[in-house]
């Protein structure tokens, strides 16, 4: 018994002086003051930054035509029917992101004529002259297009463009645009389409939106 409680002292002892020769010897650390630069403080402005004119962009020009019936948008630069607002039928606007348009974005036209039953808009450039007029019949509701286009140099002219019906405004912001559908009429019947698909018909008599 004495023998285990001798050599129970003597490991103990052992243990504790390797661990004070092996563990890291602490030494006293001295205060010193420690400063942080804050950061610059930016600062956001209230007000829109102005742009200069040459970055501006350049609204598009929207033209009211006013019959007893009906209220038509039209917007200048495109010659597109942006609205059509019925006035028999309780103010009802259909509203479209463009209607009767030509597929071209280097066109850029301007009014050139207003009367009691047409609205007319010109595009020119050294190459081609292109008068688009809408004739509105105020007692149908009906509207005709008429497309002149004149060659203004000695070259050919090809005008293969796409005539576009119309573009819906399908968004959540419309809320029209769930009760929209297109209207195809063939030789053999009549189809209401959703216009979110895509499908080709042949031998259309008529479209309509």
């Amino acid at each position: 018994m004495e023998k285990r409680l001798i050599l129970a002292i003597v490991l103990s002892v052992l243990v504790l002086w390797l661990w004070s020769a092996l563990a890291p010897q602490q030494h006293p650390i001295e205060n010193k003051e420690v400063t942080a630069q804050a950061p610059a403080t930016i600062s956001m402005a209230t007000q829109p930054i102005p742009l200069s004119p040459a970055t501006k962009p350049t609204p598009s020009s929207l033209i009211r035509f006013n019959q007893e019936k009906m209220e038509v948008t039209f917007d200048e630069a495109q010659a597109v029917i942006k609205e059509v607002v019925f006035k028999a039928h309780q103010d009802y606007k259909f509203s479209l992101q463009s209607g009767l348009a030509i597929a071209d974005n280097a066109l850029a036209f301007r009014k050139e004529n207003i009367s009691p039953k047409a609205v007319s808009f010109v595009h020119s450039d050294p190459n081609k002259k292109i008068i688009k007029e809408f004739i509105l019949d105020n007692s149908n509701y009906s509207m005709e297009l008429v497309v002149k286009v004149q060659n203004m140099s000695n070259l050919p002219l090809q005008t293969d463009w796409t005539l576009i019906l119309g573009v819906l405004q399908l968004n959540p912001k419309n809320v029209q645009s769930r009760y929209q559908d297109i209207t195809i009429a063939t030789i053999d019947k009549v189809t209401h389409l959703a216009p979110q698909r895509d499908m080709t018909f042949p031998g259309i008599n008529f479209l309509g939106l």
